[in-house]
């Protein structure tokens, strides 16, 4: 979600390594994580239309799907 929808927030996290993401922040300072080995992936694109809830909807459904791989470093 946001102005800049995927671009934006993806975009956000090549050039920072966490995308504003709590979790990834706290492991990148701590040199537990190294964002240049991190590998992405865009499970799910969603229509100009969709709303906030749609996309909060997707992630919920994309994290029961992937189990905890999919929430270990998710902190929301």
């Amino acid at each position: 979600t946001g102005k800049d929808g995927l671009w934006g927030r993806w975009r956000h996290y090549a050039s920072k390594g966490h995308g504003g993401n709590k979790l990834l922040i706290q492991g990148i300072e701590s040199g537990e994580l190294n964002p240049d080995f991190f590998q992405i992936s865009v499970l799910e694109t969603l229509s100009n239309f969709a709303t906030r809830d749609d996309g909060i909807s997707a992630e919920k459904r994309w994290k029961l799907k992937l189990g905890r791989k999919a929430i270990t470093l998710n902190g929301n």
